[in-house]
């Protein structure tokens, strides 16, 4: 019997991956948990409403609007100083795993607190946001293949169908749109 070292090596990378895999969920849970508490315990919320407000956060005024592009309400959010100029505008992108407004809005009323000269722009990852819907092209395919936590292993994604929205091109284009 010939010992084959490639086929044992892939069998036990995966059986490894598999058993870490399965240490690994509760820890993620726990972890989403004490965020989600933390959230809360600042005066943030961890699920989203998907209509537009004006709100304050430690004395900071805030205010959403859509910004329309191709059909799509992207929501922005805005505070600081309203008449500041190019030079102390700052914008800030955000939103993977989580609506960037999570993070994003206690950042902004800081930095606002210590330049009152401040103007922040904050925008979801277009297409992203939390009432965005799949929408799955029938030709259009996966490009790239995946990869299999934590041995990096590959992951063929290429007959799944994907919505091209989503595709980091669009998305840059799209922020720049609107912006």
């Amino acid at each position: 019997m010939i010992f084959n070292g490639y086929l044992f090596t892939r069998t036990l990378n995966k059986a490894t991956s598999l058993i870490l895999g399965l240490l690994i969920r509760p820890f993620i849970l726990l972890v989403q948990l004490y965020a989600r508490v933390a959230c809360c315990f600042r005066g943030a919320s961890t699920s989203r409403r998907n209509e537009y407000q004006d709100f304050s956060i430690e004395g900071l005024y805030f205010r959403e609007y859509p910004v329309d592009v191709d059909d799509f309400g992207h929501r922005v959010t805005e505070g600081g100083n309203a008449t500041a100029t190019k030079d102390n505008t700052m914008v800030l992108m955000g939103g993977i795993p989580t609506d960037a407004g999570e993070t994003l809005y206690w950042l902004v009323a800081n930095l606002c607190r210590l330049n009152p000269y401040l103007r922040c722009l904050i925008i979801q990852l277009p297409f992203v946001e939390s009432d965005t819907r799949l929408a799955l092209s029938e030709t259009l395919k996966a490009r790239y293949s995946g990869r299999l936590f934590p041995f990096n292993g590959e992951l063929d994604r290429s007959e799944e169908s994907v919505d091209p929205r989503f595709d980091h091109h669009n998305q840059a284009n799209t922020a720049g749109r609107i912006l």
